[in-house]
């Protein structure tokens, strides 16, 4: 029974996760752009040999007038150990938004594994969330069910059993 109660609770926060998906995704839309980086650089983030890599990006044209056709410079993934290695690519994709003239990384990722923020992947976000939603409450349900179902068949079962042994 325990398990049963942290297995709900689990998918309970995992379903809640959801909805800041769809905010999220609502946010960026009209306000974003997936992007193609170059490596660059590596820079040093601390004393161990952590390092944060350094991608250029040129940003569209769909961006604000300020940024349009403005070449960047973008923080890719943090890692452990220097370049050239397989942990820093040549090329990665950006997810970026648009914040007041500042270009801000959401999502960092291999070429062609960054989508854009669209009108169908807000739907799919949304029909995920409430799939998941309608599992929390089947799982809640069901467990509210146990909880009082099986000691009430317990205690039945016993009278009967006590009433049949006289």
């Amino acid at each position: 029974m325990p398990g049963a109660v942290i297995g709900v609770v689990l998918t309970t926060f995992i379903a809640g996760t959801g909805s800041s998906v769809v905010a999220n995704e609502q946010r960026l839309l009209g306000n974003s752009a997936v992007v193609s980086g170059t490596f660059v650089e590596a820079e040093a983030v601390s004393a161990l040999p952590e390092t944060t890599s350094v991608y250029r990006a040129t940003l569209p044209s769909s961006a604000p007038e300020s940024l349009a056709n403005s070449e960047q410079m973008l923080a890719g993934d943090t890692n452990f150990g220097f370049p050239p290695s397989m942990e820093f690519p040549p090329t990665r994709d950006f997810l970026v938004s648009f914040d007041n003239g500042d270009v801000v990384v959401e999502e960092v990722g291999a070429p062609g594994r960054v989508s854009a923020v669209t009108a169908s992947s807000i739907t799919e976000a949304k029909r995920t969330a409430g799939i998941q939603t309608g599992f929390v409450v089947a799982c809640w349900i069901w467990l509210g069910l146990v909880v009082t179902v099986l000691p009430t068949l317990a205690i039945r079962f016993s009278l009967r059993r006590r009433r049949a042994a006289r």
